[in-house]
């Protein structure tokens, strides 16, 4: 049908109403991409909303603590920085994670027991986020989690200070472990 025909019917049915139809100000939407190039979507009258769903669809294909998803996907990386920026509706490759990553890969593994944090890391990281993501106030948490660690960490990397953003990093993921895993 042609643009023209559908606003013509539009019209009509319009007319043929006895009350205004309200006005549709603003649909929200949020895309997050993963590393693999997969891409969850979410909508909503909201942006909170269009992010809350975008990063639930996100979460139902996050790997579990064996490493595999449930599409099968299996993706690696930081969980619980993923699940924060996920509360806030940025995608898999921004900038944070990127930065993140990177020092992961080049100055934590670089570090004598570097490579034995990494792995510990992966070890609990899934377990912590499976419980965050059980409470009713995730959303405030993973906030929270981003603004001290996520944002934090890039702050202190990004300024040139390595060790104060891996204590930062490190004590803010014991303190988890202390919390959900004990």
């Amino acid at each position: 049908m042609a643009k023209r025909e559908i606003e013509n019917i539009s019209r009509k049915v319009e007319s043929d109403l006895p009350f205004p139809l309200p006005t549709i100000n603003h649909i929200y939407s949020t895309e997050i991409k993963d590393n693999k190039g997969e891409t969850y979507s979410g909508s909503g009258w909201s942006r909170k909303e269009a992010d809350k769903e975008a990063g639930d669809k996100y979460r139902e294909n996050e790997p579990d603590s064996s490493g595999s998803s449930s599409s099968g996907g299996g993706k690696s990386g930081c969980f619980i920085s993923t699940a924060c920026v996920v509360a806030r509706g940025l995608p898999d490759d921004c900038l944070e994670l990127k930065t993140l990553r990177t020092f992961r890969d080049t100055y934590v593994k670089g570090l004598p027991e570097g490579h034995r944090i990494v792995a510990d890391y992966y070890t609990t990281a899934p377990l912590i986020t499976k419980k965050i993501d059980g409470s009713k106030n995730r959303n405030l948490i993973y906030g929270d989690l981003y603004d001290r660690l996520v944002a934090r960490s890039v702050n202190l990397i990004q300024a040139g200070k390595p060790d104060e953003a891996f204590k930062n990093y490190q004590s803010i993921v014991e303190g988890l472990k202390a919390s959900y895993l004990s």
